[in-house]
């Protein structure tokens, strides 16, 4: 049975699972979309596990943000650039959570596919996906990435402003490389000051 994504590339765990939920209910409705149909009240275990990261979710305040919890102008700025057909970036990062992550309609019985991207970062030693060629990676949140470096699925990145710069020479990952350093750093202010949904 196919076992459902686990890692950016959209491939499968390798590692027995234990306590998930069996394939036949996951697959069910809109179970199988990180963001489709609750799974709540489908497992104790995952129920529990669920607040548990619930709660530390709360507790990630950006540090970036002005005292009272607002974005900063620089970082207000930044988001009409991200926002904007100029960059392109809300094509991938998109929606409440900043990410187009889902499964491609496949026909029946066939497994569901994860959507992948290339954005210009892989590379032969990037890995296979189910016997072949890495084709992309899936679209993580941008929710809380000021806490998450380094980036992109590699960690090859140190700072979201190398993301933007240094590992987007072909503009695969947006449309950056006409901005002018200043239009990058408010990008960069306004993906720091992200924090995710309680």
């Amino acid at each position: 049975a196919f076992v459902t994504p686990r890692h950016c590339s959209g491939r499968p765990t390798t590692a027995p699972s234990t306590g998930s939920l069996p394939d036949e209910v996951f697959f069910s409705g809109g179970h199988d979309q990180t963001l489709g149909t609750p799974k709540e009240g489908l497992s104790d275990d995952l129920d529990a596990l669920a607040v548990y990261l619930k709660h530390l979710l709360t507790e990630l305040k950006s540090p970036y943000r002005q005292p009272d919890g607002a974005f900063t102008p620089e970082a207000l700025a930044g988001r009409a650039l991200f926002e904007s057909a100029e960059t392109g970036c809300t094509t991938c990062h998109a929606g409440p959570r900043l990410t187009d992550s889902a499964f491609l309609p496949q026909g029946p019985g066939s497994p569901k596919m994860p959507l992948l991207h290339d954005v210009g970062t892989l590379k032969p030693s990037s890995g296979q996906r189910l016997g072949g060629p890495l084709p992309g990676i899936d679209t993580p949140t941008l929710l809380g990435v000021w806490a998450t470096a380094p980036y992109l699925h590699d960690g090859s990145s140190p700072t979201l402003k190398a993301v933007l710069t240094t590992a987007n020479p072909s503009d695969q990952h947006g449309k950056t490389s006409h901005l002018t350093p200043s239009e990058i750093a408010a990008i960069v202010a306004y993906l720091q000051q992200l924090e995710p949904s309680p």
